[in-house]
């Protein structure tokens, strides 16, 4: 064998390395190019970002509901699948129920005066466990908002909200009628989409001057 020439069997070997490197760079190079042909995706928005909000669109066909007691008249908005009872309860307003009675209802009730909020809402939480309770306002007056769940499994979960009417509705509030309660009541399989409706048709309530 003369030095400096390479064997068949080197060449064989060095012509398939060759053609497999050919190959590649012939692979990636194409890869590379439809890569540049295709958009980027569009990010999809994150859960976090996403928010549910009511449109008007979804309350144009609710009915208007107006009310009044010895102390002040108010007025609010419900859907129009949900009921409502003309007869009241002794203290309280009409009952608007549920699509479904048995999911729940909701009434406004007077609530005593004389306290502060707080002290009302602790007496009306009595027989319940207070999961939570904030601040909140109700057309421009102050309120607590608390919801309860029942010590007795089988009775039904409450929302209460509290609302402090004062001067500002110009009349004299008396000693016993110086807030008005809101109660939702509903079972515990519903109580999530009821308070969705509870706090769309709070959002729609005014005291009438």
């Amino acid at each position: 064998m003369k030095r400096g020439y390479f064997t068949p069997p080197v060449l064989i070997i060095l012509a398939i390395i060759i053609f497999a490197v050919a190959i590649l760079i012939a692979i990636n190079t194409d890869l590379v190019k439809r890569i540049k042909k295709e958009p980027p995706p569009t990010p999809s928005p994150s859960p976090t970002t996403q928010q549910l909000t009511t449109s008007p669109d979804e309350m144009t066909d609710w009915k208007l509901y107006k009310g009044k007691d010895e102390v002040s008249e108010w007025q609010f908005d419900y859907p129009p699948d949900w009921t409502n009872e003309t007869q009241p309860t002794p203290g309280c307003g009409p009952v608007f129920w549920a699509p479904n009675k048995n999911q729940g209802w909701i009434t406004f009730c007077t609530a005593p005066g004389g306290n502060t909020l707080d002290i009302i809402s602790k007496t009306l939480a009595i027989g319940s466990n207070i999961l939570s309770k904030e601040d909140t306002t109700v057309d421009d007056h102050v309120a607590i908002k608390q919801k309860l769940t029942p010590r007795d499994p089988t009775a039904y979960h409450e929302l209460q909200v509290i609302v402090k009417r004062d001067a500002t509705l110009g009349k004299t509030v008396s000693s016993d009628v110086g807030a008005m309660a809101i109660y939702l009541y509903a079972d515990s399989q519903s109580f999530t989409s009821l308070e969705k409706d509870f706090d769309k048709i709070l959002s729609t309530f005014q005291f009438i001057d």
